[in-house]
């Protein structure tokens, strides 16, 4: 693998960027970062400095890629293009089912990022619909496809192998779903009903350079999104003020 410098830019929350970060982190290959606050992202964007090419579709996260730091060389936009692209450099590569499930990953996540907008989205009756019309079929669907393809795609990493794409993105989704419902964590255990799930969750979960990233990056307690109510925080608190076994 050619050392390319590597540069992401994003909001100072876990959101589209997690997957990237992780295989990144996980990778050991060197990148630099860049956060920029909502506050400047909205001054950026009325004073136009939002848009090609230094942002490909007017959005975050971007990541540049270049010889060296002072040679940009090429930008891409969209979590997807830059996971396809990572799998590309570090030699992962993906085939169609796993960019299914990646692609699927990131839907879920981004339905459920938009209703962090509402100060009741985790309420009792909207909690509900979150986990038995997205959140249970997003997990159902992933399960039943890893049960056919888990081994054949090496989604499911060993020691010796790198996190690909889609596994970053599955983790990604897990670990969010863990977080407004602590109670599903018994169903990725064995003999559970997301048991594959679980599988994948515990085998990136315990990879010596992302457990320290996760750890010294405080990476848990940052917020999923920018909105008020998309706070490691507040979703703390809904899910222990209403998750309970008996709604799972």
């Amino acid at each position: 693998m050619s050392e390319s410098y590597l540069h992401v830019t994003y909001m100072p929350v876990r959101g589209r960027c997690e997957p990237i970060f992780l295989m990144l982190v996980d990778s050991g290959v060197k990148f630099a970062k860049e956060f920029i606050s909502l506050d400047k992202w909205i001054e950026m964007r009325g004073s136009g400095m939002v848009g090609p090419p230094r942002f490909p579709y007017s959005g975050l996260p971007v990541l540049r890629v270049g010889e060296s730091e002072g040679q940009e060389g090429f930008v891409l936009g969209e979590t997807t293009a830059i996971l396809a692209f990572l799998d590309e450099y570090l030699q992962q590569g993906a085939c169609k089912t796993m960019e299914m499930i990646r692609d699927a990953s990131l839907y879920f996540l981004d339905r459920v990022f938009q209703m962090t907008i509402k100060e009741d989205w985790l309420g009792p009756k909207n909690r509900n619909d979150v986990l038995q019309y997205i959140t249970k079929p997003y997990l159902a669907g992933t399960e039943s496809t890893l049960a056919i393809h888990a081994v054949s795609s090496r989604i499911i990493p060993s020691a010796s192998d790198q996190v690909s794409g889609t596994g970053a993105m599955v983790f990604t989704a897990l670990l969010f779903i863990l977080d407004l419902f602590p109670s599903l964590k018994s169903s990725f255990q064995q003999g559970g009903d997301y048991q594959i799930c679980g599988e994948l969750y515990r085998a990136i979960s315990e990879r010596p350079r992302v457990k320290s990233w996760y750890h010294d990056e405080k990476i848990m307690g940052m917020a999923w999104t920018v909105t008020n109510y998309g706070t490691a925080e507040w979703i703390a608190s809904e899910a222990e003020k209403y998750d309970t076994k008996s709604e799972i």
